[in-house]
């Protein structure tokens, strides 16, 4: 089982059931959908979740979480807003598909009268309920087996899982290590919204214990650097000066890796207030949570009054451009009104906002900002 808080204090447990009266409020899957495995004489399992109040005496949601066959929720991670992220492991096709991103399993395999596991990630917004509560849910995998470990956020709302693969074709990006052996550990860090796969990579030679066993594995630092624990034979990658254990068999292993998250993009101010004959002025943009690659985000302004300096003799698009590394950009304009009161006589106020980040980049909660202008004769 999993645990995690968000920040009203809410509970939110996860894990497997064989029960097919599990209580249930505002679910998602209401029902339990794993068939009676006969042959064995012994019934497979759901995954679930589950929300309470801070006192524990409210259920406020909870739902099954599974297919047809065997699911097993490994770990949840929960962010401020009561949306809750799980990662588990599957072992058939008709796991729940729903605005699944394209490249999270496009080599999946699933063979007759064979089990090949599969990692599921699914994103539920408590807040609502039945299938409207899915943010997402996907497969993650390649053709071979994989097992799911753990689950994390960023301060972006980013999401990382975490768990283990015998599939070379795995979906990668920007990965880090090219050779080695099978099995591999994996982490894939998915967009908020889980619509985009940001960064994934395989780092060879680990080693995966039983496929259902779970435990949080994985932690994200405040800036947003991954830490991970597993197990690894003695070929398993590590840095300079590192002892190398002797045994071929399961070595436990930490790793870290530097932050690799686009970070987030919002205004510096609610609101700035410029005088009516100030002929320019800037804004200012921050991007926190990390630096990298190059982003983007457009920008527009109500009114028009407020005239962009990119704009001007150009027919460049309202974009503001982060290069890698960069945490923060001015956004000019130009006031050109209200020169000796013809135009102005009294404060006006004017949105700017910004929108359609790029590169993996979210935006944070400050994406709008007011402009105010005051009259200097009031």
């Amino acid at each position: 089982m999993s645990i995690d808080l968000d920040g009203a204090g809410n509970i939110y447990i996860g894990g497997g059931t064989r029960c097919v009266d599990l209580p249930i409020s505002n679910a998602a899957f209401p029902s339990y959908s794993t068939y009676y495995l006969s042959s064995l004489k012994d019934p497979g399992t759901d995954g679930y979740i589950a929300k309470f109040n801070p006192e524990c005496n409210a259920l406020l949601y909870s739902t099954y979480i599974g297919s047809s066959d065997l699911d097993k929720v490994a770990d949840i991670a929960v962010n401020d807003n009561g949306n809750v992220y799980v990662t588990g492991t599957t072992t058939v096709r008709d796991f729940p598909q729903i605005n699944a991103p394209i490249d999270a399993c496009s080599q999946c395999a699933f063979r007759a009268f064979e089990i090949i596991p599969k990692t599921f990630v699914i994103g539920i917004n408590t807040s609502l309920s039945g299938i409207e509560s899915v943010i997402f849910s996907t497969y993650l995998g390649g053709s071979e087996s994989e097992v799911a470990k753990g689950i994390a956020l960023d301060s972006c709302g980013n999401i990382f899982v975490y768990g283990g693969t015998e599939s070379k074709d795995f979906p990668k990006k920007d990965n880090l290590q090219s050779a080695g052996s099978s099995p591999f550990v994996f982490i894939t860090e998915f967009s908020p919204d889980g619509q985009e796969i940001i960064f994934s990579t395989l780092l060879a030679n680990a080693f995966i214990d039983d496929v259902f066993a779970f435990g949080k594995s994985i932690a994200i630092s405040p800036i947003n650097e991954i830490y991970i624990t597993g197990y690894g034979n003695k070929d398993f990658i590590t840095t300079p000066n590192v002892v190398k254990p002797k045994s071929n068999l399961s070595n436990p292993f930490v790793a870290k890796i530097s932050n690799s998250s686009p970070g987030k993009i919002e205004f510096g101010d609610p609101f700035y207030n410029i005088n009516e004959d100030d002929a320019e002025f800037a804004l200012t943009l921050i991007r926190t949570g990390g630096s990298s690659g190059e982003v983007k985000v457009s920008f527009k302004v109500d009114g028009t009054e407020l005239i962009p300096a990119i704009s001007i003799g150009s027919s460049v698009p309202l974009e503001v451009v982060f290069k890698d590394g960069e945490t923060a950009q001015n956004l000019r304009f130009l006031f050109e009104v209200g020169v000796d009161n013809k135009v102005i006589n009294k404060t006006i106020i004017r949105k700017v906002t910004i929108s359609n980040p790029t590169g993996g980049a979210t935006l944070g909660s400050q994406t709008t900002t007011e402009v105010r202008v005051f009259d200097d004769d009031e």
